[in-house]
């Protein structure tokens, strides 16, 4: 399990950097309004969160 850590970790480095892209950018960047904050705002914050979210869960399989 603790040899694949590394490869989970570039996995997942790359996931994001796709993530915020133009491409996926795009499909947010919407005049519109989602809970009163524009629809990229709430894209940045979510991706964000989820990325350091499952960061921890993987450093914390480590011990």
């Amino acid at each position: 399990m603790r040899d694949q850590q590394p490869a989970r970790l570039i996995i997942l480095f790359i996931i994001a950097v796709l993530l915020f892209t133009y491409p996926f950018l795009s499909i947010f960047d919407k005049p519109g309004l989602t809970f009163s904050l524009p629809t990229l705002y709430i894209f940045f914050f979510v991706v964000w969160g989820l990325l350091i979210a499952l960061i921890y869960g993987l450093m914390k399989q480590k011990k």
